[in-house]
């Protein structure tokens, strides 16, 4: 599936960013907090695992020209990347729902005391139409979703540790459900 507002809230900003070494988002569709989380994900995993699929697949080309990487790295992987940049930030999407789907667990079950009531939860949002939607493609809503739920679980929490803490941890993921919306 596609969506049209798909490359605007995070992957084509976070590669403008990565290829033109600066900070600044190419437009303002949606707050910068979504293609900055993905800046990070692709400079720490997804260049590495690109660099390390070279280095397997065709060692001799990286070993006969190690004074010449950045051209290496022009030819190679930057000129290949768009549709995986694309597909790579959707896999991001599937971990923050993931980790959304956990947070869902532990909120019912804190609410509830109840384990089944937990999964049944869990199981609820999985079969969600929307939520599956947000969670394959990449628009800011699961971003958003998982912050909001991540900090309703720290309020829940502050119930039984009140602790500033808490309290900044729930302000800081209030802070970002908002600026990834």
């Amino acid at each position: 599936p596609y969506h049209p507002d798909e490359g605007k809230a995070g992957y084509t900003s976070a590669w403008f960013m990565f290829t033109n070494k600066t900070l600044d988002l190419p437009r303002y569709h949606y707050p910068a907090l979504i293609p900055l989380i993905e800046l990070v994900f692709l400079v720490l995993i997804f260049i590495p695992i690109l660099w390390v699929k070279l280095f397997l697949t065709s060692p001799d080309l990286i070993l006969s020209h190690l004074n010449n990487l950045p051209d290496i790295f022009q030819n190679y992987i930057a000129l290949r990347s768009d549709v995986l940049i694309m597909f790579l930030s959707r896999y991001l999407m599937v971990i923050f729902s993931f980790l959304t789907m956990i947070f869902v667990y532990f909120v019912s079950k804190t609410l509830f005391s109840s384990r089944l009531i937990g999964l049944l939860s869990v199981l609820v949002l999985a079969v969600n139409l929307r939520a599956v939607t947000s969670s394959q493609l990449d628009l800011p809503d699961g971003y958003s979703g998982f912050f909001l739920v991540m900090a309703f679980y720290i309020i829940l929490k502050l119930k039984d540790n009140n602790t500033l803490k808490n309290y900044i941890l729930s302000a800081v993921c209030i802070g970002l459900a908002i600026s990834a919306k």
